[in-house]
């Protein structure tokens, strides 16, 4: 057997286990809990269950959007329903762009597509992170997005421009079509693409329309006005490369190397791919731009976080264009030995770094509280926010209350923020009116909450014995849930 055909196996050895390596995480986070991992996803569900096709046209937020409304229409309102559909959907999603670019590798020279395999999996830590956090949507336009240029590379350039569209249910989507358009424009795809932008567009229109009229006339209280930390550029890279350590960004230098020499020693600069590389190129040139913008805005700051989440995964993205317009296919030691480079920053950096996840329930305990369903969701439910929020899937009118320093981050405008502090208030004078049942639960052992929480949870626990009478105690994780009947 020659050398060359050993190779090639090891390359496709290497990007099956880099599959299996993301398929079991994703799962982890998705697949194997009661609730899929995230804060966020409990309002998923919940939008799914409660939120119906007249809320999805009217209100004045990017929340439900269709998916939500399909999930509704197909899961019939039901829980456990509802529950699988975004199981099903998130691991689907998180999946699909790192299939995208390991199908890509697989007709790519081996010397480098192998350490580009494996940095898809070394440096797709905060990648995996983001589906930790719950924020489906957010990945949902980076798949969008990964797909849009695979489908540029392959000249589909009206299912590019639907899927852009698509990319568009987020608020952050446009960040990446406006990225796209230029490249879309040289390589004259413009009326097919733009006819499946269009298209993709539909279902999320009127939520850009709704998101123009608050910018306009409710713009600070839209976008979040707060004192934000100093951060760097390099704050940003370490933030993107490594969750453990201030060095990572090395990373992301060998990477800009390794694309400034692929683009001098091309000699089909000219070629058409080289031009869909422009696409990436703009997404990482703005992410380095935004952090040195003076900056005010929560909603733009966050944004900034989400670029910089997903900035290795766009670097080797670029790469991967950019090697597909090498007709020469011609092996440049240089090239490889800054790619084995970035593969050993990310190996001494990122290799047992996997997020652990945001569990907030287990599955006995879930069960428990569906069996009380019918008796504990009549009469209004206080629970307490960050540890209890999973009572929103349960009992969908429950009031999640949370701590006045996390309050305090929350829109003045938000009439929740204010239902909370006539609540709270009501707590302080020994008597609470309008409600039946309390529920408490402390903060589980190895997960990560607002600092915050844990003395709220602790005031509360100290206060419900004279609020009511503790009616259920139910484990989680062997945290006790105390079920307090109001009197």
């Amino acid at each position: 057997m020659s050398t060359k055909i050993k190779i090639w196996g090891y390359l496709r050895v290497i990007i099956i286990a880099v599959i299996a390596l993301y398929v079991y995480h994703i799962s982890r986070l998705t697949l194997f809990p009661v609730i899929p991992s995230g804060d966020d996803m409990i309002f998923h569900i919940y939008a799914c269950i409660y939120q119906n096709f007249t809320t999805y046209l009217f209100l004045d937020s990017q929340y439900p959007n269709f998916i939500h409304v399909i999930c509704h229409i197909t899961t019939g309102q039901n829980i456990l329903h509802a529950i699988l559909f975004f199981k099903l959907f998130n691991f689907t999603v998180a999946l699909l762009p790192i299939l995208l670019l390991l199908y890509e590798l697989r007709s790519t020279e081996p010397r480098y597509a192998i350490p580009l395999a494996l940095a898809i999996w070394l440096y797709g830590i905060r990648y995996l992170q983001t589906l930790s956090d719950g924020t489906i949507f957010n990945i949902f336009a980076f798949a969008m997005y990964i797909s849009a240029n695979i489908l540029l590379l392959h000249r589909h350039y009206f299912y590019a421009g639907l899927v852009s569209g698509l990319a568009l249910i987020h608020y952050y989507g446009i960040v990446y079509i406006i990225t796209l358009i230029p490249a879309v424009f040289l390589i004259r795809a413009t009326r097919r693409f733009i006819l499946g932008l269009l298209i993709g567009l539909l279902p999320s229109f009127h939520k850009w329309v709704h998101l123009v009229f608050a910018v306009l006339h409710h713009g600070e209280a839209v976008s979040g006005v707060a004192k934000l930390p100093e951060w760097t550029l390099q704050n940003y890279l370490s933030y993107a490369f490594t969750p453990f350590t201030y060095w990572g960004e090395g990373a992301f230098y060998i990477y800009i190397a390794v694309i400034v020499i692929l683009i001098i020693r091309n000699r089909g600069i000219t070629n058409k791919n080289i031009l869909l590389s422009l696409s990436p190129a703009l997404n990482i040139i703005t992410a380095l731009i935004l952090p040195i913008i003076p900056l005010q805005s929560v909603a733009v700051v966050t944004l900034i976080y989400r670029i910089f989440r997903f900035l290795p995964l766009v670097i080797i993205l670029m790469i991967i264009l950019l090697l597909q317009a090498n007709t020469y296919r011609r092996y440049d030691k240089i090239i490889v030995m800054l790619l084995v480079v970035a593969l050993i920053v990310g190996i001494t950096t990122n290799l047992t770094a996997t997020p652990q996840g945001l569990y907030r329930i287990d599955y006995n305990a879930f069960y428990a509280l569906l069996s009380l369903k019918q008796e504990i969701c009549e009469g209004g439910v206080l629970a307490v926010g960050g540890t209890t929020n999973y009572m929103q899937i349960i009992c969908p009118d429950t009031v999640v209350l949370y701590p006045p320093d996390i309050l305090a981050q929350m829109s003045p405008y938000d009439p929740q923020v204010t239902l909370v502090r006539q609540v709270l208030a009501q707590f302080e004078n020994g008597t609470i009116h309008g409600y039946r049942w309390l529920i408490v639960q402390g903060p589980i052992p190895g997960q990560w909450y607002d600092p915050a929480i844990k003395p709220f949870v602790k005031s509360l626990e100290k206060k419900m014995y004279g609020l009511g009478n503790i009616t259920y105690i139910i484990y989680n994780s062997g945290v006790p849930i105390y079920i307090v009947r109001i009197r």
